[in-house]
Order: structure tokens, then sequence, then C-alpha cells
């Protein structure tokens, strides 16, 4: 087959790729369609992005097993949308790629999806039911946001990561203390008055979501229970009053910015399972040290602009000192650091410390 040459079939329009087809519009009128395995003993195994976007007519949607990847906004907008079948072996689906889709009602994600992409079904208003099958792993951010009528999800204890306000505007609803949880994840903490102070995360939880206490500015304690594994990407970002952080030694993978501008942090006890630390502490200005644990291997931007840092215990194990690790720590007087530390060339800029490597 040659590339990139389109052929019609029945209202479908398909492009050839190396030996199969992709589907990159619908120029009929069909109100339910079955996207076929093939056509011509070439199978069909895409959706290219946007190839059903803001079409009104379409009402029912069956989707073939030999599609494999359906592009981003696919069928964004497509009010009318009631009723869908998902190809088995469907890895993730994109972004967008059923926002809008108002009418739509209940989804049974298929067995071997492993994400859910950014503002995946944001704003499907109707949708009150989701099966989520064993393996999936992420969930992006505002997957579900706005999915109004949407008043539970059990989600498989194969998740990891759930993205920033992934559930936010649904009808699932916050404890009354604020807290919003979904099984094992943590999700969110509903501050609207700005006057929560202190925070225990309930026994059980293994995930914090990402962003769950972004912008908590009045938050100055936060308890972590045991078993917890993973703490998201700015999911402390701009508590600004925050001031110490106790983190038990199940958590094994702390997302980009956690602790971003928490101004007021001071003390903070790291994980011993932890192996990186990336972007982690950016802005926390009040901490004056700090001990690496030993599984640390690698380190980016985690202390950037930490201008009390004066002392820091680093580990023998670590191999790698990223980009502006520690950019603008103007009090750090002296490191020691491993023999063979490869060292990025913006690991200590703005920084005046004495640099000894150890034999």
């Amino acid at each position: 087959m040659k590339n990139n040459i389109e052929r019609k079939y029945n209202g479908f329009v398909l492009k050839e790729l190396d030996d199969s087809y992709a589907l990159v519009k619908y120029e009929g009128a069909g109100t339910e369609l079955c996207i076929p395995d093939d056509v011509d003993g070439i199978p069909i195994t895409e959706i290219m992005p946007q190839s059903f976007k803001n079409n009104k007519a379409l009402k029912k949607l069956y989707i073939s097993d030999h599609v494999k990847k359906i592009g981003y906004e696919a069928f964004f907008g497509c009010s009318m949308l009631n009723k869908l079948r998902l190809p088995e072996g469907l890895k993730e689906i994109d972004s967008s790629v059923f926002e809008g889709c108002r009418a739509l009602r209940s989804i049974a994600l298929p067995a071997g999806l492993v994400s859910v992409g950014d503002g995946a079904f944001r704003y499907c208003t109707s949708l009150c039911r989701i099966v989520f099958p064993d393996g999936l792993r992420y969930i992006y951010s505002y997957a579900f946001f706005g999915c109004k009528a949407l008043r539970d999800a059990e989600l498989p204890d194969s998740v990891v990561r759930i993205g920033e306000g992934a559930f936010d505007m649904t009808g699932i609803k916050a404890s009354p203390d604020g807290s919003f949880y979904l099984g094992h994840i943590f999700c969110r903490k509903k501050d609207r008055d700005g006057c929560i102070t202190s925070v225990v995360i309930r026994d059980g939880t293994t995930i914090i979501a990402d962003g769950a206490f972004e912008g908590c500015s009045a938050l100055r304690e936060i308890v972590l229970p045991e078993g917890l594994k993973r703490i998201g990407s700015f999911a402390f970002s701009g508590c600004s009053r925050l001031e110490a952080v106790i983190m038990p030694d199940s958590v094994q993978k702390i997302g980009w910015g956690a602790f971003f501008d928490c101004t007021s942090l001071r003390r903070v006890k790291l994980s011993d399972s932890l192996t990186e630390l990336n972007g982690t502490f950016c802005n926390c200005r009040r901490i004056e040290s700090i001990s690496i644990p030993d599984n640390i291997h690698l380190m980016s931007e985690a202390f950037r602009n930490c201008m009390s840092l004066r002392h820091i215990d680093i580990c023998d194990n670590i191999d790698t000192i990223g980009t502006n690790t520690f950019y603008g720590c103007q009090s750090l007087d002296e490191v020691t650091l491993p023999e063979n530390v490869i060292i990025a060339d913006t690991a200590f800029e703005k920084c005046s410390a004495h640099i000894t490597k150890s034999i």
C-alpha cells in the first residue's frame, strides 16, 4: 500500500497506511454507525483526530476490535451520541476524545485500557455509569470534569495516578470535612473558606492525586498514613503556611512540583523508598537542612530557589544531579558528592557552595 492515498467507503474517508487504513473523517449522515473490521481485507486500525468532531447526527457507534488508536477530539461535541462500544485491546483514550458527548449515559471501558487522557469525557453531563477495567493505571487531568450525573466511581487498585480535577464538578460528593476520596485515592480537599489548618489522610490511602491540596493557603499540618505510595504533581503547591512534612517510608514516587511554593516549609523527612526528586521543593525558601535517602539516584530542579538551604546530606548512591537542582540556593556553603556523580552545567547556578567529591 502507498501512504497518504485516500479512498471513500460508505461515507468514511480512509487513508492508506503501510498495511492498514486510518479513518480520516465521516462525510455521511448516518445516525447509527459501525466502523468495520476491514475494507476489502485491509483492517481499519486508527481513527484520526477530530474525524467526527461536532457530528450532531450520530447517536450510536460500534468500533471494531481492529481499531487500536483513537486520536484526540475524534468524537468531540457529538452531542447526540448515547450508545458507544469501544474496541477491546484499546490501550489509551486520547485527550478530549468524547468531550461534550452530552447524551452519553454509560460506558464500559475495555479490558487492557491503560490510560484515560486529559478531558477525555469532560462535560459528558448525562454520564452516570462507568465501568473501569482492572489494569487501568492513569486517569489524567479533567478526564471526567463536569460529568454532573456521575454519583460514584469504583476505581481498580491498579490506578496509580489521577490528574488534577479529574472528577471535579461531578455528582460525587465530598465528605463533610471537604475531603474527596475515590477508594484508595485522595482526590481533592475543598477549602472554599480558606480556613482548614490541619488534615489527617485516612488509613488505606495509597495515592494523593495531582493538585489535591493546591492553593490550600491556611494548611499548616498534614498527617500522611503508612502505606501511602504516591504524592501527585503539585499536590501541595501553594500551601504557603505548611510547616512540616513527614513521609512514611512506603512513599515511592513524588510528582513534579509536589511542594512547589510551600514558602513556610522548614522540616522535611523524606521516604527511604524514593528514587528520584524532580522539582519537588522549588521555592521552599525556609528549608535549612535536609537528608537525601540512600535510594535516590537522580535529582533535577529539586531544591531550586531554596534560599535558606544551608546543609544537605547527599547519599553515596546518587548518580545524577540534573538541571537547576540547587539553582539559587544562596545559603548553601559546602556540598560533598560521590566521585562519579554526573553534574549538569546549571545544577549549582547562582549558588556559591564549595563542591567536593569523596573518594
